[in-house]
């Protein structure tokens, strides 16, 4: 799993705004992500949406995690998709990261595994 996650690349990142713009509240925002991943299986990889609080000279607060749908594949690459209504006003900061999940990792993730994309 280790040389696998470093393989996987974005081939595209798609929202319905982009991560600078407004997200209003209770509106529905989807999102798509096509990854190529190399040797390793769509089971073996979460996507994950995560939102953080962000407060001057404090540590990120973690408002929300939301998992990406794994959609199809086409040979090495798969097809994620994400449905998101905001429910709270404010400014936040949000990434998107793979998670590698697998029955021979210990706890089945190795967070130290994680990428940001």
């Amino acid at each position: 799993m280790i040389s696998q996650i470093d393989e996987i690349k974005v081939i595209e990142k798609d929202f319905d705004t982009g991560t600078t713009s407004t997200y209003n509240v209770g509106e529905e925002y989807t999102g798509n992500v096509v990854l190529d991943l190399g040797e390793a299986l769509p089971e073996w990889i979460r996507l994950e949406l995560v939102v953080t609080d962000v407060k001057v000279d404090e540590e990120p607060v973690l408002l929300h995690k939301q998992s990406f749908e794994y959609r199809s594949s086409e040979g090495s690459k798969a097809h994620y998709t994400i449905r998101i209504i905001p429910t709270i006003p404010g400014f936040f900061h949000y990434g998107i990261r793979i998670v590698p999940v697998h029955p021979l990792l210990p706890g089945g993730v190795e967070m130290s595994l994680v990428r940001w994309l």
